[in-house]
This record gives structure tokens, sequence and C-alpha cells, in this order.
């Protein structure tokens, strides 16, 4: 997944960076919550995305896709 379509599937979940950040809690299992700016370098491009995260989200559309739409 790249820095581009990891934000646009997070728009199409309707999250904020924060919200996202909350949501996603500990990708890569070091203990450490996750920062909104963490969100924004991923999205930016300027850190790697853990594959944690990107399975995640992946998820996260999944289950979107299920839910009905009010």
């Amino acid at each position: 997944m790249t820095p581009t379509e990891f934000k646009t599937a997070r728009h199409t979940l309707g999250l904020s960076a924060a919200a996202l950040a909350a949501a996603l809690s500990d990708p890569d299992g070091d203990g450490v919550p996750l920062n909104p700016r963490t969100i924004r370098r991923w999205e930016a491009g300027d850190s790697a995305i853990p594959g944690a995260a990107i399975v995640a989200i992946y998820g996260m559309l999944a289950e979107d896709k299920k839910s009905p739409r009010r």
C-alpha cells in the first residue's frame, strides 16, 4: 500500500489522523501508542507504513463495506 492509498483509505473510512491513530493503537507491537503525526508521516511517505497497519486498515475497509449505509 502506497502512502497515497493509505491516505485515501483513511478518508474513505471517514477518519481523522487522530481517530485512525486511536483505532490502530499499537500496530508495530512496541507498546507505544500511535500519535496522529505518525499517521501523517506515513501518508507523506516520510516513514514506512508498518505491515500490521496496512493489514488493519484493509480489515477496517472490509468491515466498512459490510456495514449498511445510513
